[in-house]
């Protein structure tokens, strides 16, 4: 399974500014890619384009064999629900509910049915929370409710983690640790990451990277190596 890019081109507005410009690459799976380059080179318009989030101009993106752009809304959402995780920089945790109950959301809302509860407290350990679990956001750090988000992200069992500038508002200590989160579910599980970031250091932990440049990629690109 993978992701493939095909001649992806991404305009925006009246008159039309071109972001991306005819885009073509792979992405097998299992991979650890960083998207990076200057801030309006297009890096989180490209993830956005990748996780179906939004549509390309021209060109085509297939996600495991499937165009997502001709599935339907029920279709999307479903495939998004079941394959896909996302961590932003901003956490986006809902405010009335606690971290547990934050990190059971994505699951409640697919499998009605099911009791979630043991995989939450599962990933909440592993992201270091596990006794902060009936905690509300306001009572959480800010380095605490983005795991609390790497925790909901993880819920599903993504095979693909879309992650835009997970650690840009974090201090070095909270940045790190999650990356390390990121680099454990790559690692452990084999998911997919695809990360957006600005930082050198972080973009040198992934195994490939596309470095985009007035929304082309840069020749110098590291390409995908073999998972390690």
């Amino acid at each position: 399974m993978s992701i493939i890019a095909k001649n992806v081109c991404k305009s925006i507005g009246t008159p039309s500014v071109q972001i991306l410009k005819d885009l073509s690459f792979e992405i097998p799976d299992q991979s650890f890619l960083a998207l990076t380059g200057k801030s309006g080179s297009g890096k989180s318009t490209l993830l956005y384009l990748l996780s179906s989030l939004d549509n390309a101009t021209s060109g085509s993106i297939e996600v495991d064999g499937i165009n997502l752009q001709n599935l339907s809304p029920q279709e999307l959402y479903r495939f998004r629900n079941q394959k896909m995780g996302f961590i932003f920089q901003s956490h986006y945790l809902i405010a009335e509910l606690s971290a547990l109950e934050n990190v059971i959301l994505p699951a409640k809302k697919f499998e009605k049915n099911k009791n979630h509860t043991e995989r939450a407290h599962f990933l909440l350990e592993e992201c270091g929370l596990g006794k902060l679990t009936n905690r509300l956001p306001r009572q959480l750090s800010g380095g605490e409710q983005q795991r609390v988000a790497i925790a909901r992200a993880l819920m599903m069992n993504p095979r693909y983690l879309f992650a835009d500038e997970p650690t840009g508002s974090l201090d070095t200590s909270n940045g790190d640790i999650v990356m390390n989160l990121i680099k454990k579910a790559n690692k452990d599980t084999g998911t997919t990451v695809i990360l957006v970031t600005h930082d050198p250091d972080f973009a040198a932990q992934a195994r490939s990277q596309i470095n985009l440049i007035d929304g082309r990629i840069d020749k110098g690109s590291r390409k995908t190596m073999s998972p390690s």
